[in-house]
């Protein structure tokens, strides 16, 4: 649900020491945008809020792009896969890596985001079956969600929907 944009623009780090944290509040507060500079890009530190505040307190403070980087900790140094939770009035806004969150904070670093999305109302259908013999399972079945991509294009190609494959009731299920 990121805003839709690209921009190209110094990067200014938002409230964080830059150590690993579970406990940042990067971000969090209206006041950690005391000083920050318009027209920069916020980087802020994943912790203990909601990506869409940090968000939605940059795009406030003037804010040209967000950046979101994981805590540093144990098993939370990976790209940021945050959701902003719905549709807003964000500026471009991506996740990032501890160590790349690390590489942008340097003074004087300047980044380009670019985020090409769209965000609406769409009608969907959902597919419930079972096979004429139910693979021998009596009750057995199928349950479909929506992938809107073709599987053969590999993996990370498209953007799958909600909902998913599952087999449903019988032996082993």
């Amino acid at each position: 649900y990121s805003g839709s944009g690209e921009v190209s623009a110094e990067v200014v780090v938002v409230d964080t020491d830059l150590s690993p944290s579970a406990t940042s509040t990067s971000g969090c507060e209206v006041d950690d945008f005391a000083t920050f500079p318009d027209g920069a890009i916020a980087l802020m530190q994943r912790g203990t809020c909601a990506f869409a505040v940090k968000v939605a307190n940059a795009t406030e403070a003037g804010a040209a792009g967000a950046i979101v980087f994981n805590r540093g900790t144990e098993g939370e140094d990976g790209v940021v896969a945050g959701t902003l939770g719905g549709p807003g009035d964000y500026v471009p806004a991506v996740g990032a890596s501890y160590a790349t969150g690390l590489d942008l904070a340097d003074a004087g670093t300047v980044a380009r985001i670019a985020v090409d999305a769209t965000s609406e109302n769409a009608r969907t259908w959902n597919v419930v079956a079972e096979t004429r013999s139910g693979n021998g399972v009596p009750g057995a079945g199928v349950l479909g969600g929506g992938v809107d991509r073709d599987p053969r294009d590999g993996a990370g190609v498209g953007q799958v929907e909600p909902g998913g494959v599952a087999r449903a009731g019988g032996r082993g299920g």
